[in-house]
């Protein structure tokens, strides 16, 4: 690796020469350690959790790795596994909730950006976009405080895509 050396605080000629290190690393850096004391301060809850509700969907295939729904409009199209209206339900005091998402590819026709819904204590707090099949797992952030008080929680997922949920992470003290 090659640094760029350059002075820093001085015009001192006696002053060594720091080595520069750019930007970027100094950010990746950061979110490798964000990252790690997330996951050491986290549990993930599977989708077959038997504290977790599905609503909305005609049938749901639910296993430890994922749960995918199917609303029963056999077309060859694809539309049965679209998911609208299909909820996540449950209730949770945790501080920190991120739900786990990812377009299967199943639905068959072109991909739409599809946008779902998180409904804290029956309000909308926030949507977020499903980009489609191939896109990797979309992390989306539900809920982030410190008052640990009791909240009902529907992750609505979205319209004209076929997505499946794939679990949760939330604090470790969180009960669900």
């Amino acid at each position: 690796m090659v640094f760029k050396y350059v002075k820093r605080f001085s015009n001192d000629p006696n002053r060594p020469r720091v080595p520069a290190v750019p930007l970027w690393r100094g950010c990746m850096v950061w979110a490798v350690v964000m990252a790690a004391a997330t996951a050491v301060n986290a549990r993930e809850v599977p989708p077959n959790a038997a504290e977790l509700r599905y609503a909305g969907c005609v049938t749901a295939d639910v296993t430890a790795e994922r749960a995918r729904f199917d609303r029963v409009v056999k077309a060859d199209q694809g539309l049965q596994f679209d998911a609208p209206g299909t909820r996540i339900v449950f209730r949770t005091d945790a501080t920190s909730l991120v739900a786990r998402l990812q377009a299967n590819g199943l639905r068959g026709r072109d991909a739409v950006e599809g946008v779902g819904v998180v409904v804290v204590d029956g309000k909308k707090s926030s949507t977020y976009t499903v980009a489609g099949p191939g896109t990797g797992i979309l992390s989306v952030p539900v809920w982030d405080s410190t008052d640990a008080t009791m909240r009902d929680i529907e992750i609505w997922l979205p319209y004209a895509e076929a997505v499946d949920f794939l679990g949760l992470t939330v604090n470790e003290s969180a009960r669900i």
